[in-house]
């Protein structure tokens, strides 16, 4: 992409704010920078379940498994990743992160290693999309699936969605966006971790993923 100068005369504004979004994302300082992700606030729905559940590793495929931050322009864009911005971590850590401290507010031992046994549920999360996608507004995007899973019972797969408005484009901004997109995903989660109500489930999200990355 070719990033304009000063041609900005009979370019309306929303463009030419996403223009200069973009830009700012593949053009800049040399030196790399790198950002933080607060994790979200873990607020339990009921603290009063106990037991055991077996959390996988998250997985993730292509750029989103990857340090460098990704973005995408325009509606089912192309993802991309930035040339100097960069997580500290994969994001799929931050997803095992925010679950596990969910599952710990709810009053449940997380295993992670031993095998589980057939009251035990397994947890298997799938990272979809943690990007921020440009727009009409841009925004931090992150979905996922979780796979839950028990010797005794059926395999269910649902699928959890947030997202945050990132106003600037200041590092601590997009980090900040890409924290509140996680909690609201995770608080969704929270709804359907073992015991709890499952009326309250969230609404599917797959309209928020490009189909390209279903």
């Amino acid at each position: 992409m070719t990033c304009p100068g000063f041609r900005f005369a009979a370019v309306g504004l929303s463009v030419a704010a996403l223009l200069l979004s973009s830009c700012a994302l593949t053009k800049g300082p040399d030196e790399q920078v790198v950002l933080r992700l607060i994790a979200p606030r873990v607020q339990a729905v009921t603290a009063t379940r106990q037991g055991d559940v077996k959390l996988v590793p998250p997985r993730a495929q292509g750029v989103i498994s990857q340090q460098r931050y990704a973005y995408s322009v325009g509606a089912g864009g192309a993802l991309q990743q930035a040339r100097t911005l960069m997580w500290d971590r994969p994001p799929p850590e931050y997803l095992e992160q925010a679950m596990a401290a969910t599952l710990q507010a709810e009053g449940l031992h997380v295993m992670r290693s031993s095998t589980p046994g057939n009251s035990v549920i397994r947890l298997s999360p799938t990272l979809l999309q943690f990007e921020e996608r440009s727009g009409p507004a841009t925004h931090a995007s992150v979905v996922f699936e979780v796979e839950f899973a028990r010797a005794d019972k059926p395999v269910v797969v649902r699928r959890y969605c947030g997202r945050a408005p990132i106003p600037s484009g200041s590092p601590d901004v997009r980090a900040a966006a890409f924290g509140e997109a996680l909690g609201v995903a995770v608080k969704a989660f929270a709804q359907d971790v073992p015991g709890t109500a499952m009326a309250d489930r969230p609404a599917d999200c797959a309209s928020s993923l490009p189909s390209s990355r279903r």
